[in-house]
This record gives structure tokens, C-alpha cells and sequence, in this order.
């Protein structure tokens, strides 16, 4: 059976944020304030 993903990705660094929250990242509004990691 063929697969089907019904909708595009999601653009680059769209749940950054949220994943690294959900991970228990220490920073992260100072990770992406410094360009170290990208929230788009």
C-alpha cells in the first residue's frame, strides 16, 4: 500500500522552540537569541 503524508513539512526551525522545551533544554530563549539554534 502506497504511503500517503496528506500536507507538506513543516518549515525549518518551526517547533524548535517546543522541542527543545520538551527535552528539557536550559537557555533556550538565549539559544535563540544567539543564532545557535533557529526558531522560525
Amino acid at each position: 500500500t502506497p504511503a500517503s503524508l496528506g500536507r507538506p513539512p513543516s518549515a525549518t526551525g518551526a517547533d524548535t522552540r517546543s522541542a527543545l522545551l520538551a527535552w528539557g533544554v536550559d537557555g533556550v530563549d538565549e539559544l535563540i537569541a544567539s543564532g545557535v539554534a533557529i526558531q522560525a
